[in-house]
């Protein structure tokens, strides 16, 4: 004799369909947050990008690029000292290089730790570390 094969009813055909979609749209859940979490990273990179422009923009102001071997020019420490210190709040928190701080102004790297220094005992939270810079907390 032949095996009848079994019929669903229509609640257990119901329920698979309807587990079936669930585990569809779990794996699409996982797979849209995996993208969100992928577009949150490149916001923020661009939003570092963006800022490090800027401030870029606002230092050429100041002084155009040029050759790095070109002659210092003297720059009172009032203004060494404005710039450096705006170009610390501009980068929010992330580590600023003495070259970076220091080439649009013409001042060297020693410079740089003096004008950081003075703000300190200004009363500025400016904290350094090797090879990374120097950040505004």
């Amino acid at each position: 004799m032949a095996r009848k094969k079994k019929i669903p009813s229509i609640d257990d055909a119901i329920a698979l369909i309807v587990e079936r979609i669930y585990d569809d749209l779990g794996a699409e859940n996982r797979r849209l947050r995996e993208q969100l979490t992928s577009l949150g990273r490149k916001v923020v990179g661009l939003e570092r990008k963006l800022n490090r422009l800027q401030s870029e923009a606002e230092l050429r102001r100041i002084r155009p690029l040029g050759d790095a071997s070109a002659p210092r020019k003297r720059v009172s420490p009032v203004k060494a000292q404005k710039t450096i210190l705006v170009r610390l709040k501009r980068a929010r928190g992330n580590f600023v290089t003495s070259k970076e701080l220091g080439s649009p102004l013409g001042i060297g790297r020693a410079t740089v730790a003096q004008r950081v220094k003075e703000l300190r005992e200004q009363g500025h939270n400016i904290v350094s570390s090797p090879r990374k810079g120097y950040a505004l907390v």
